[in-house]
C-alpha cells in the first residue's frame, strides 16, 4: 500500500495530538503543551475539503435532476394524452350536454355514458402522468474512498472524499490524509460528478424528445376526435332511450375530477419530500467527509 498517513504526536510527551484544522493552535491533552498548526497545511487541507464537498454536492444535485427528467420522460405520454383528451372531452361533451339538457325529458343515458367513459379515462391518464412526474426515486450515493497505512503502527485507515483527518484505531494516533491520496480522492469525486452531470443532460434531452413525439398524434386526436364525437352524440340524442336529469349527468361528470384532486395535490408534495431526503442525504455524506474547515466554506 503506497499511501502512508502522518501521525500527529506531541513533541513534548509523545501523546497523540487532537488535531483540529479549524484552529491555528492545538493543546496536548496529556501535558498541556501548545502546538501551532502549520498555516500552509491548514490551507491545503481546507482547499481539498472544500473542493471535495462541492463535488459531492454537485453529484447529488445532478443525479436528482437526472432522476426528475427521467420521470418527466415517463410521464410525458400519459400526462399529455390525459390533458389534451380531457380538454377535448370537456369541450365536445359540454356542447353535447348543453344541447341535450334543453330537452325537458332530460339527458340520454347513452350520451352520458359515451361522454363519461373517455372523460374518466383521460382524467385518470393525466393523474397518472402527474404522479409519475414527481415519483422521483432516491438517488443513492457513496463517497469515494481510499485506504492508507498509519506511519506509526502500520494499521489500515480508510479516508473518504473530503476527510482531511482521522484517528488510527490501533495506536490512537491522529492522522492527516496523505497529499497523493487526497488528490486521488478528489479526482475520483470529480469524475463521478462529471458523469452525473452528463447523465442529467442526456435525461433532459430524452424528456424533451418524449414530449415532441406526442405532438402530432395529439393534434390528430383533436382534429378527428371533435367531429367524430359530435356526430356520435348527435346520433345518440336522435335515437333517444332512457334519460336522466341534466343535473345528475353533470354530477356524474364531476365525480372523476373530485377523485383526482387529492392525487394532484399529493404528487408535488411527494416530490418535495423526496427533494428534502436528497438534501438530507447530502448533509449526511458531507458529515462523513469530516468537520467543516474554516476559510473556504
Amino acid at each position: 500500500m503506497k499511501f502512508l498517513a502522518e501521525v500527529q504526536r506531541c513533541a513534548s510527551c509523545g501523546a497523540p495530538l487532537p488535531i483540529s484544522l479549524v484552529s491555528s493552535e492545538i493543546v496536548c491533552t496529556s501535558c498541556a503543551a501548545r502546538h501551532a498548526v502549520d498555516a500552509e497545511l491548514r490551507q491545503r487541507l481546507n482547499a481539498y475539503s472544500y473542493d471535495a464537498r462541492a463535488l459531492i454536492h454537485a453529484e447529488l444535485e445532478a443525479r436528482f435532476h437526472a432522476a426528475f427528467f427521467v420521470q418527466n420522460e415517463r410521464a410525458a405520454g400519459p400526462l399529455l394524452v390525459g390533458v389534451v383528451g380531457s380538454a377535448l372531452m370537456l369541450v365536445v361533451g359540454g356542447l353535447a350536454v348543453g344541447v341535450a339538457s334543453h330537452d325537458p325529458a332530460g339527458l340520454p343515458v347513452s350520451v352520458l355514458t359515451l361522454a363519461f367513459i373517455p372523460w374518466a379515462a383521460f382524467i385518470a391518464s393525466a393523474c397518472r402522468g402527474w404522479w409519475l412526474m414527481f415519483a422521483i426515486p432516491r438517488p443513492e450515493a457513496l463517497l469515494a474512498f481510499a485506504v492508507a497505512r498509519c506511519a506509526q503502527c502500520g494499521a489500515v485507515r480508510t479516508f473518504s472524499a473530503g476527510s482531511a483527518t482521522g484517528t488510527c484505531e490501533h495506536c490512537q494516533g491522529t492522522l492527516l490524509v496523505p497529499v497523493q491520496l487526497a488528490a486521488q480522492l478528489l479526482r475520483e469525486t470529480g469524475v463521478r460528478a462529471a458523469a452525473a452531470a452528463s447523465t442529467k443532460r442526456d435525461a433532459l434531452r430524452a424528456a424533451e424528445a418524449a414530449g415532441h413525439r406526442f405532438v402530432q398524434p395529439l393534434v390528430l386526436l383533436v382534429v378527428l376526435g371533435v367531429p367524430v364525437l359530435l356526430g356520435l352524440f348527435a346520433a345518440l340524442v336522435l335515437l333517444g332511450g332512457p334519460r336522466l336529469p341534466a343535473a345528475a349527468g353533470l354530477t356524474a361528470m364531476a365525480l372523476p375530477v373530485v377523485i383526482a384532486v387529492p392525487f394532484v395535490i399529493r404528487a408535488p408534495l411527494a416530490g418535495a419530500r423526496r427533494r428534502g431526503e436528497v438534501d438530507a442525504l447530502a448533509d449526511r455524506l458531507l458529515a462523513l467527509a469530516g468537520p467543516r474547515l474554516t476559510g473556504r466554506t
